[in-house]
């Protein structure tokens, strides 16, 4: 031991930083590794530690402390090296051991070395301490361990809390993201309030509901978004004591201040000491749905309204139906009783007049109908407006100067005298309009206005008003006054009658006709219903000096004009069939009657015919295919065939069409307008360019191109008073005209622009009747009717029909006329 004792004595410490006190350092048992190639330094390492509970183990050098540190079953927390060793020295030993691990505490324990190569392992390897022999005091090695223990001791403690806190914060990371995805993925909003009501967290979908940015209302207060805030604050406070509210609704203000309705479940949410942490919202825009509810709502109540007003409306039906349904068969009564001639003609003009009433009632439903299915089409053609307005006056005047009242009328000089459009159906909106005019005022003025509300280049839109000093309507009422079955009062059914129809089926018209409809009124003193209509301007001044000629000599002409020829009529009701016969005996025919098709076919192959008039609904045998069987046995000679119908609906013209039939004449039968037909057909009249049917049905002879020349010049010239050079010059202007016109339509066929060849083709059409082009007017017919579908497939084909019609006219003009 004294030799030991000398040694240590004689030892120096090189003196590095100390971390650690070693006093107030409790010691805990470690496991050292000490490496020395001399033995008496072993013997003392195994001293100095041997009263200490740390576990010594020793390598003679590098070599063997490498396979000692392998070979161990637990690391070692501190090695003591020497570094001058055999087969590996102290430095390339440490350089190993920091490889294999980083962290364990080094001491240098060396008779060789000085600061600088301390400096160079403690920079490069981070030893804990450096130490020299001999020692100057044995102790000092235990000293300098137990300091570099505590260190080590303290790094892995400091590691292991780092990669525990890491672990958790990683952990914390992956939740919080988790639940940002499912936040930004809910479909509902989210709002999160702190305690003292302001927001802490807001989702996308919340922001978008209500119009917001994000930095908008992080940590402002909740009554910024919602709606009476100091009462749902109430509902809040509740919801600390409760927990949980569930499938509330609340309105919340967007940015833009208007509300949001929404049904939200709100759950409190507390720390662990119980003190309120958060109030979490989740909602759904329930907006939508409160509208569909409303909608479905009102749709009900206008339902239960107009089942109501239907029934009402078949109550007065029946009411209107049997009045005049009562007088037609009391004067039938008394008519058959009484032998006195002038009561019997009294009696039948008071049946007659109750008929037009009931007939009256009867289209205004069918007119409804159509509207309703879509099939009412309007008949273009060319009046004159003057002469209109006289005849309604002849008409309505009459009816309102018999109730004592005064009328009048007056027609702005803006408008031109004639016009394109539907005569009839702006007749049917001013009877409609005036009779009620007529109907609810008991004395005073009924008075009629035309003006131009807008004049445009190829048209123009009139203004029609009608103005009266009757009862007026009730404000209450005037919400409802164009709807369908719904009169202005129940009392006004009492009082005036009456179905409600009128204005419905006005309104409708008026629209069709691309116009407008209205009224101001005052209950008590009267009212003005107006309505605003498109017609078009007649170009051709020809047509317009037709349409003047032909009303000058309508108004000159007589009704005892005598007629002939041999009329096949084709009828299975005996009344139908009693009238025609009648009307057509007095004026002069020659008839034969089928009581169907199979009958009216035989009739004709036995007998010939210069017209047939043809019922389409019939046993046995219909019309169509009673004419299609006369078109085959009728190959040369093309007998008109009139289609005598209740209706004709523009879905049923084709068949029409394909079965042979010229033209259309609607049931009743009153006897001018058969005649009309007649003298149409059989040339004992003028032959006008649109028949007699609502839908501007111009059904033509079915006479071939190689049977017949392009038009029928002697019809012309007879038209002109045989004034050759005039009829020449319109040709060549109507010629002169088509090319352009061909030649828009086919941009229009490629463009897809069917109201452009719709239109261009019934201004040829209207030109080439009125040349009696037939030929030409058939083709145009067809591209204007494929104008008026929409489906312009075959426009092609019928286009270069036209070509080739204007130039056969073309050619005709040059080689027969000229």
């Amino acid at each position: 031991m004294g030799a030991l004792n000398i040694l240590l004595l004689q030892g120096k410490k090189t003196m590095l930083p100390q971390t650690v006190n070693s006093a107030s350092s409790p010691l805990r048992p470690s496991r050292i590794l000490a490496v020395d190639d001399e033995e008496l330094i072993r013997e003392v390492l195994s001293l100095i530690f041997e009263k200490t509970p740390h576990q010594i183990d020793f390598a003679v050098d590098g070599q063997h402390a490498l396979e000692v540190w392998h070979q161990a079953n637990q690391p070692y927390d501190l090695m003591i090296i020497d570094l001058n060793m055999p087969r590996m020295n102290g430095s390339r030993l440490i350089q190993e051991i920091r490889e294999l691990d980083s962290a364990v505490a080094i001491i240098v324990l060396t008779g060789h070395g000085g600061p600088n190569e301390a400096y160079h392992l403690l920079e490069n390897f981070r030893i804990s301490d450096f130490l020299t022999k001999p020692l100057d005091d044995p102790n000092q090695i235990r000293f300098s361990a137990e300091n570099a223990l505590a260190r080590y001791r303290l790094e892995q403690e400091t590691r292991i809390q780092t990669e525990e806190l890491t672990k958790i914060n990683l952990e914390l990371q992956i939740s919080k993201q988790y639940m940002d995805n499912i936040i930004a993925s809910m479909s509902d909003s989210l709002i999160v309030l702190n305690p003292d009501y302001t927001i802490r967290t807001i989702n996308q979908e919340a922001l978008q509901l209500l119009g917001y940015e994000e930095t908008e209302l992080l940590g402002k207060p909740a009554k910024l978004i919602f709606d009476e805030y100091e009462a749902q604050r109430h509902e809040f406070e509740e919801l600390v004591i409760k927990g949980t509210i569930k499938g509330i609704e609340k309105t919340y203000l967007r940015k833009n201040q208007k509300k949001v309705t929404v049904l939200a479940s709100c759950s409190a949410m507390y720390a662990d000491q119980g003190n309120l942490e958060a109030i979490v919202c989740v909602a759904q825009d329930i907006t939508h749905r409160k509208q569909t509810e409303e909608a479905l709502r009102l749709a009900k109540e206008n339902a239960e309204l107009a089942n109501r007003a239907k029934s009402q409306f078949i109550t007065n039906l029946s009411h209107e139906m049997r009045t005049p349904l009562n007088g037609i068969i009391g004067n039938t009564e008394l008519l058959l009783d009484n032998k006195t001639p002038s009561k019997q003609v009294e009696h039948a003009e008071a049946i007659l007049t109750e008929s037009n009433v009931l007939l009256e009632l009867i289209n205004g439903l069918l007119d409804q109908a159509k509207i309703a299915a879509g099939k009412m089409i309007l008949a273009e053609k060319p009046f004159h407006l003057e002469n209109f307005m006289d005849n309604l006056d002849r008409i309505m005047g009459s009816r309102a100067r018999q109730k004592g009242l005064h009328y009048e009328y007056e027609l702005s000089p803006d408008i031109p005298v004639g016009l394109v459009g539907d005569e009839a159906r702006l007749r049917q909106i001013m009877v409609n309009l005036i009779g009620n005019a007529i109907k609810f005022t008991g004395k005073g003025t009924i008075s009629i206005k035309g003006e131009v509300a807008c004049d445009l280049q190829d048209n123009m839109l009139l203004r029609f008003s009608v103005q009266d000093t009757g009862i007026g309507i009730p404000k209450k009422s005037q919400v409802s006054i164009f709807d369908s079955f719904t009169q202005a009062d129940g009392t006004i059914v009492r009082n005036y009658g009456g179905t409600g129809l009128g204005t419905t089926i006005s309104k409708a018209l008026v629209e069709i006709m691309g116009g407008e409809i209205g009224f101001e009124s005052e209950e008590g003193k009267g009212s003005t219903f107006w309505f605003i209509a498109l017609f078009d301007k007649i170009k051709d001044d020809t047509v317009l000096e037709q349409l003047l000629q032909s009303t000058v000599k309508s108004s000159s002409e007589t009704t005892s004009l005598q007629r002939t020829g041999h009329i096949l009529i084709v009828e299975d009701d005996e009344t139908n069939r009693s009238v025609m016969i009648e009307h057509l005996q007095n004026a002069g025919y020659t008839i034969e009657t089928a009581e169907n098709g199979q009958l009216g076919l035989e009739a004709f192959k036995n007998s010939r015919f210069d017209l047939i008039l043809m019922d389409l609904q019939m046993p046995m045998m219909d019309g169509l295919t009673a004419s299609r069987l006369i078109r085959e046995e009728d190959r040369g000679i093309k007998t008109p065939i009139i289609a005598v119908s209740a209706n004709v609906y523009s879905n049923e013209i084709e068949s029409c069409l394909s079965a042979g039939i010229n033209d259309f004449l609607e049931k009743p039968i009153y006897r001018q307008k058969l005649y009309a037909m007649l003298d149409k057909w059989l040339g004992h009249g003028k032959e006008t360019e649109v028949f007699s049917t609502e839908e501007d049905i111009s059904l033509l002879s079915t006479i071939s191109h190689s049977e017949s020349p392009p038009f029928n010049y002697e019809r012309a010239l007879e038209e002109l008073n045989g004034n050759k050079e005039r009829l020449e010059n319109i040709l060549s202007r109507f010629l002169e005209r088509l090319t352009p016109q061909l030649e828009t339509i086919r941009n229009a066929l490629k463009n897809g622009e069917s109201e452009t060849v719709r239109k261009e083709a019934h201004t040829i059409k209207g030109g080439a009747l009125t040349l009696t082009a037939k030929s030409l007017a058939d083709q145009a017919l067809q591209m204007e009717n494929l104008g008026r579908s929409g489906n312009l497939k075959n426009g092609q084909e019928i286009l270069d029909n036209i070509i080739s019609e204007k130039q056969r006219l073309e050619n005709y003009f040059i080689t027969a006329i000229k």
